[in-house]
């Protein structure tokens, strides 16, 4: 029964702190609305994506992947996402587009994935302007393709979809910024509310002073506007003690 109690009394205070605890929640999220807004960059992402054939075509200084000292078209494939991560691609692709970053910078906005089961890659760029995205993607893909018979004297990849100006960010996401600082405006603003009910000693009730094992010997009511006695009538006592006081005196002399 204590447990029960105790749950209840927490549900009363949480209850009577209703308002501050949702000040707190309101707060938390509005914060977060503003600073994800205003102070955070927005990050753009854009993915070309590239096929490997199996059997290559071209010139006859292009040899069959058989003469390579690979094991399959899986190799390949890792062995292609090596080499456009690398500076002999990211060099080229920094001084065409005059980017204020090194090779070593771009190659950390830049991420390869190979497709399950699949000779499909795709080649995906994230970046705080949109546009060049897009571009990094799609020079990144032709510097790598224009480069590629001269690295490893094949000729099998093509473009399967260039990559696209994105329309919206990837990050920061508004909404779910806000609702996740409200949620933790709730929890605080619950734990706010709880410390302060805990380190709250003043006695309010009979129950407060049963919990201290302290004996009531007795209660004052609570005494309304209508219990109290008339203003005039409170004049007409305070004049009669006077008056007594007045005789008493004379009497004494």
């Amino acid at each position: 029964m204590e447990g029960i109690k105790s749950i209840k009394e927490i549900l009363a205070v949480l209850k009577k702190r209703f308002l501050l605890i949702l000040l707190v929640s309101m707060g938390a999220g509005i914060v977060s609305g503003l600073y994800t807004h205003f102070t955070v960059t927005s990050l753009y992402q854009t993915s070309s994506q590239l096929l490997v054939n199996k059997n290559i075509k071209g010139e006859d200084t292009v040899v069959d992947v058989s003469e390579l000292d690979v094991r399959s078209n899986l190799d390949i494939i890792d062995t292609y996402i090596v080499i456009i991560k690398n500076p002999v691609i990211l060099n080229d692709v920094v001084e065409k587009l005059g980017l204020p970053i090194s090779a070593e910078q771009l190659s950390s906005q830049i991420n390869i994935i190979k497709e399950s089961a699949t000779q499909v890659v795709s080649v995906t760029v994230t970046d705080s302007n949109p546009e060049r995205a897009a571009l990094i993607a799609n020079t990144t893909v032709k510097t790598f393709l224009d480069k590629l018979p001269q690295l490893m004297k094949v000729n099998n990849v093509q473009v399967l979809n260039k990559a696209k100006q994105p329309v919206s960010p990837i990050s920061p996401s508004l909404p779910v910024n806000v609702i996740i600082a409200t949620a933790l405006g709730v929890v605080v603003g619950v734990g706010l509310v709880l410390l302060f009910e805990f380190l709250d000693t003043t006695v309010r009730s009979k129950a407060d002073l049963e919990r201290l094992n302290i004996k009531v010997v007795g209660t004052l009511s609570n005494i309304t506007e209508k219990d109290r006695l008339p203003h005039s009538f409170m004049e007409s006592l305070r004049a009669e003690r006077g008056s007594i006081n007045v005789t008493t005196s004379e009497t004494e002399v």
